[in-house]
């Protein structure tokens, strides 16, 4: 059931907007983890922003797109970590370890 329940949640982030940033959650949060305490499912979800300043926020405007989990009550966990950028590759630069623009 577990896997069944992870599965539906991702569904869910893969359908539905961010309602902070406009984009779809699955883009902007990783689902870190779905476990059931009696009646009660708990959702972590790790933020790919900021979210101290709209934490509540996204618990009010995110706990109705979950309803259909058909739970008596979901508890979030959010967190966040803003993911390094990639480094890419110059082409054509060689082997250039940094770049110092003035």
């Amino acid at each position: 059931m577990n896997n069944q329940l992870h599965d539906k949640v991702n569904r869910i982030l893969g359908g539905c907007t961010d309602p902070v940033s406009g984009q779809i959650l699955a883009e902007v949060a990783e689902l870190v983890g779905v476990a059931v305490s009696g009646n009660v499912v708990q959702i972590t979800l790790k933020f790919g922003y900021p979210i101290e300043g709209v934490r509540n926020t996204l618990e009010h405007q995110l706990a109705p797109l979950f309803a259909e989990l058909g739970a008596q009550a979901i508890e979030f966990r959010l967190g966040w970590q803003v993911k390094p950028a990639q480094a890419k590759t110059l082409e054509g630069a060689g082997v250039v370890r940094n770049v110092i623009a003035v």
